[in-house]
């Protein structure tokens, strides 16, 4: 996996991107000395599959954090899969398989304020001023629907007659 981060970073890979890739592989760093092995690309199967999720789910992780660890070792398996032949890998294509464990993409139901929760925001006057800051722009997300990144975009020429210009940006999609 080390070899994997590596070339990521050498095609300039985003940081939090490798850092999930590096958090895949800690986790696999605990499940092998949970299970007192040393993981190779044999070992890579259905069998593994169900191990690691039991031992995910035992480590308290929830869903979501088990479907993103599998996406990220998935990807991580098609590139040496792709490679095999060359690096002289005997991966089996398992890991390809429906019953090759995914997790489950987490679902975030939204919790809006009430309006007296809003209210009470808006009127509350924190002593410290980071925290008014943050809670004027959570109040602008609030009433705008902007995400929290965007609103780090908003300069002073965007505000026109009380209302903000502003044209959001569509986010970096998958490169194929």
């Amino acid at each position: 996996i080390n070899d994997y981060i590596q070339f990521r970073k050498r095609t300039n890979t985003k940081y939090n991107t490798i850092k999930g890739f590096v958090t895949t592989k800690n986790r696999l760093i605990n499940f092998e000395k949970s299970q007192q092995c040393r993981l190779i690309f044999e070992d890579i199967n259905l069998s593994f599959s169900d191990n690691f999720h039991e031992f995910l789910l035992k480590e308290g992780f929830g869903s979501g954090t088990i479907q993103k660890t599998y996406t990220q070792l998935i990807t991580i398996l098609n590139y040496f899969f792709e490679r095999k032949d060359e690096l002289k890998i005997n991966l089996s294509d398992k890991f390809r398989s429906k019953l090759f464990k995914r997790g489950v993409k987490a679902e975030n139901d939204p919790h809006p304020l009430s309006m007296s929760e809003f209210n009470a925001l808006v009127k509350h006057d924190f002593k410290n001023d980071f925290l008014n800051l943050t809670r004027k722009r959570f109040l602008l997300q609030c009433s705008t629907g902007m995400r929290y990144s965007d609103v780090f975009t908003i300069v002073p020429e965007m505000i026109i007659e009380s209302s903000i210009v502003y044209y959001p940006q569509k986010t970096e999609g998958k490169k194929n």
